[in-house]
């Protein structure tokens, strides 16, 4: 018992001061009461966190579709700056969680999206070449693309978290995935349907107030609440992060980044 407390802690020199348990291994079951724990315990840090970024963008598109202005310039525009939110929400969120779960308190907005902006170009190399990896594994065959994806799960919350290159990152991430694909999946599968349970009828009436060319703050609102349910996996891939680096020994788990910055 006390080899596992020591290998569930030694990716921080400090014991975490949190109530959300993350277990070394990944097991499905594990790794997802505690993504949900971690998300809904934080949901108002989360919250702020989508507003600030995905509100100026989503009332950007609620207009341009009122005002009848759609085309494929402005497809091609709004598609992009999508990217760019989840770029630049994703290691926000990322860092303001793993201080949370190291320290047990919260960090501003401010210091979040700073230390975001520090970790962006490592993060978006890595995710591009992450999602090509991705894209040649459907283009082969789904099944490969698949096993692709599931063994690049923690390049957000590595590419975040550890001072790595972009392509080692995306061989460590191959490396630790290996024999927690399965769980991975199952794991992945059962939060995509629960979120899915808050961002279709949102989507879908979203979807009709866009036609009816009207009430563009409720259409901006629901877009909202599908940008909140879909951090959940952000959530989900940082607990499958920490739960694999939690069970590596002390060589092999790198201290992540440090508390401040």
């Amino acid at each position: 018992m006390g080899s596992s407390t020591n290998r569930e802690t030694s990716y921080t020199a400090d014991t975490p001061r949190t109530s959300v348990h993350i277990a070394p291994h990944v097991e499905f079951g594990n790794v997802l009461k505690a993504a949900l724990s971690l998300y809904f315990k934080n949901l108002w840090l989360i919250t702020k966190l989508v507003f600030a970024i995905y509100a100026p963008f989503e009332i950007f598109k609620a207009l341009t579709v009122k005002a009848g202005e759609q085309s494929l310039q402005l497809i091609f525009l709004a598609s992009f700056l999508g990217l760019v939110c989840k770029a630049l929400i994703a290691p926000a969120l990322i860092y303001a969680l793993y201080r949370i779960i190291q320290t047990g308190v919260a960090p501003g907005l401010n210091e979040s999206y700073r230390f975001g902006l520090s970790r962006l170009g490592t993060l978006s190399l890595s995710a591009v070449m992450a999602w090509a990896l991705q894209a040649i594994g459907m283009v082969l065959c789904i099944v490969p693309g698949i096993i692709v994806s599931l063994g690049l799960d923690p390049v957000y919350p590595m590419a975040t978290l550890e001072k790595r290159g972009p392509v080692e990152i995306i061989k460590r991430s191959w490396k630790i995935t290996d024999g927690y694909k399965g769980n991975i999946f199952v794991a992945t599968l059962v939060m995509g349907l629960l979120c899915g349970v808050a961002y279709i009828p949102a989507g879908i009436f979203g979807a009709v107030i866009a036609a009816a060319g009207h009430l563009w703050p409720i259409q901006v609102l629901l877009a909202l609440i599908v940008d909140l349910a879909s951090e959940a996996t952000t959530v989900l891939s940082l607990v499958i992060y920490l739960s694999i680096l939690a069970s590596l020994s002390p060589e092999e788990a790198v201290a992540p980044i440090p508390r401040t910055v």
